[in-house]
């Protein structure tokens, strides 16, 4: 009887041996994917940042082209004749 007593507790060491090692295992992936979660959420506030950036250089595109079409024909080929 002692010896299957024995068995039986050696069995059950190593089971939750095994278990330890698993919950180890897994709160280092929760540690990880809570790493990866906050450094996305900087990210996502640098893509918003760039995103309202782009906004605005849409929105002053013709403008600028505008400007820059005007400058060019000043300072090119033309002669103050033509201009």
């Amino acid at each position: 009887m002692l010896a299957g007593l024995k068995e039986k507790f050696t069995t059950q060491i190593a089971e939750k041996t095994l278990l330890e090692d698993k919950a180890n295992k897994t709160k280092k992936k929760i540690n990880t994917a809570r790493t990866l979660i906050s450094s996305l959420t900087d990210e996502k506030n640098r893509w918003q940042k760039g995103m309202s950036e782009i906004a605005d250089q849409k929105r002053r595109l013709i403008g600028n082209c505008s400007l820059a079409t005007a400058f060019i024909s000043y300072c090119g080929p033309f002669n103050a004749e033509f201009r």
